[in-house]
């Protein structure tokens, strides 16, 4: 059963990779997001073995941009009548879809069932916005403590699209009170993380 939930950037999942610390004590999980298949993080059998020995028993991998469905379709309707522009921006630019989002919450309920798992680890570039929306939507689907999720993340700010099509996906109540509906104002620190004690 799922006992914490750690929303971070990229570079956080990176420094765990590159550290040379022996096998974790408790078993996680992760959910790596990325914009662009060039920026997927786990590009090598090497790197997802590697993971394997620091404790983490499951992975799934989405490629997805950090937009709403109204910022695409703007997109994609600036590029209309132009091909080479539309094409550029299906090739570039990837929003969260249905079959992504079943395969979150697929995954979600099995890492919940799995006795051995005791925290999952979201991230996405910058750990704000993408990571946040899944790492919410899991907290909600496990039952846990969002107060004590945002006070160790007051950072996130939860892609509103990416959250409503989870909560959709799933078959939740759609009567949810939005979840940090203000926007994270000025600069956004990001507390330092201790990749030697995440754990």
């Amino acid at each position: 059963m799922i006992e914490k939930i750690y929303i971070y950037p990229r570079q956080v999942v990176e420094n765990i990779l590159a550290s040379d610390r022996a096998t974790e004590k408790r078993t996680w999980a992760l959910i790596s997001i990325y914009g662009t298949p060039d920026r997927r993080l786990l590009n090598t059998p090497e790197l997802h073995k590697k993971l394997q020995g620091k404790g983490c028993a499951r992975v799934l991998e989405l490629c997805f941009g950090d937009f709403s469905k109204e910022t695409y379709d703007r997109l994609v309707a600036s590029a209309n009548g132009r091909d080479r522009m539309l094409n550029s921006i299906d090739k570039k630019f990837y929003l969260f879809n249905e079959d992504q989002a079943k395969k979150t919450v697929e995954f979600l309920d099995k890492i919940y069932d799995d006795p051995q798992i005791k925290r999952l680890v979201v991230h996405c570039q910058a750990g704000v916005s993408r990571s946040a929306a899944v790492g919410v939507f899991a907290c909600r689907r496990f039952k846990m403590d969002e107060n004590a999720l945002r006070k160790e993340h007051p950072h996130a700010h939860p892609n509103a699209y990416v959250y409503d099509l989870l909560y959709r996906v799933s078959g939740m109540r759609d009567d949810y009170i939005r979840f940090w509906e203000e926007p994270p104002k000025g600069i956004i620190k990001v507390n330092f993380v201790d990749t030697e004690n995440l754990f």
